[in-house]
């Protein structure tokens, strides 16, 4: 490859770009590839970036596009990594509890996916030693198997094992401010765990962390509001 375009492709692929082809029209997302010659790029979880004559923006969401003869494109955000990866790579976070099912709105959800071409957001996975392992989005990576996917992109994370779990727990387990006296689990608002599932995932936890685990609010609020029984915890110990 050409060094010019060797260094086009490791700065840009992968990144969140501003692009702008030579009519004028401007998108953001994230780089799929670069055709060179024709100075062509390939964009995911894209919006179309209209401007005003004020100077504001309206954005529209297109999900992957092709930025046609691009005259400039530069970085938006530089922090974020996303990649394709292959779904079979992906493993769930070993406190995920949940079976999801083809309900009507589901079936709806994965529809949309698949004319869609893509997610509306990524799911974020951190690196393991044989692959990766999902840190938020299980559903959404369960929606692109089901909507025939063999990859999508995500956002590669580094965070330790601890990090990984706060964020499961935050994501999942919900306290008072999320929960309806009056509600079942049928009302819950959709992403957090049933009942049964919370019993679940928190007894992942304490196998997995002991004493530690009940320190994240969300654990120990659910371990008393269902009566779990937790007199013989584990110490933790790394």
């Amino acid at each position: 490859m050409n060094p010019f375009h060797h260094s086009l492709e490791e700065t840009f692929r992968g990144r969140y770009v501003r692009a702008t082809s030579n009519n004028g029209q401007t998108y953001e997302g994230y780089v799929d590839r670069i055709e060179h010659h024709d100075r062509h790029v390939i964009l995911y979880g894209a919006e179309k970036i209209t401007i005003h004559t004020d100077g504001s923006e309206t954005r529209t969401s297109v999900g992957a596009v092709m930025v046609a003869h691009v005259d400039a494109i530069h970085l938006v955000d530089v922090t974020q990594q996303i990649t394709p990866l292959p779904l079979d790579e992906l493993t769930p976070a070993p406190y995920h509890s949940r079976e999801f099912e083809r309900t009507v709105d589901n079936l709806r959800y994965i529809e949309e996916v698949r004319e869609a071409g893509t997610l509306k957001s990524f799911p974020v996975v951190r690196p393991q030693d044989d692959g990766y392992e999902i840190v938020e989005g299980h559903k959404r990576i369960w929606v692109c198997d089901c909507a025939g996917f063999d990859t999508h992109p995500v956002e590669i994370r580094e965070c330790s094992d601890w990090e990984a779990t706060e964020q499961f727990v935050a994501d999942h387990l919900p306290t008072e401010l999320h929960l309806d006296d009056e509600a079942g689990d049928e009302e819950r608002a959709d992403g957090w765990y049933t009942d049964m599932e919370i019993e679940q995932a928190i007894q992942t936890l304490v196998d997995r962390w002991g004493e530690r685990a009940l320190s994240l609010y969300p654990v120990a609020f659910n371990a008393e509001r269902l009566d779990l029984d937790f007199l013989s915890i584990p110490a933790h110990s790394e």
